[in-house]
């Protein structure tokens, strides 16, 4: 995790491709394993599908299942196959959340 200073959704991606597994996988040994207190939440169809978080982040205010808030980014960005995308600040009432949309 040396090579992954800095929390970055690129950086799963990348574990994923070298190491051959599925992206969820590397995104949950990703936050159980980077020095960082983070989150991942994966989210499609405007709903919350599954979070992933490291055992010092705080609770998940937003239960698997709910709506993505209204006015995340979520909602003002492009939903491509494939893609990465990043959700920062207060997503989903916490202080840093990265996220992975559902591909």
């Amino acid at each position: 995790m040396a090579a992954f200073a800095e929390p970055n959704l690129q950086h799963v991606l990348r574990l994923a491709r070298d190491v051959a597994v599925r992206r969820e996988t590397a995104a949950r040994a990703y936050v159980q394993y980077h020095p960082e207190r983070i989150a991942i939440v994966v989210a499609g169809n405007g709903r919350v599908q599954r979070c992933y978080r490291s055992l010092s982040f705080p609770a998940i205010v937003r239960a698997v299942g709910s709506p993505v808030p209204v006015h995340s980014l979520y909602h003002s960005s492009p939903h491509l196959p494939n893609i990465a995308g990043d959700m920062q600040g207060s997503e989903l009432g916490l202080t840093a959340v990265y996220g992975l949309r559902e591909c």
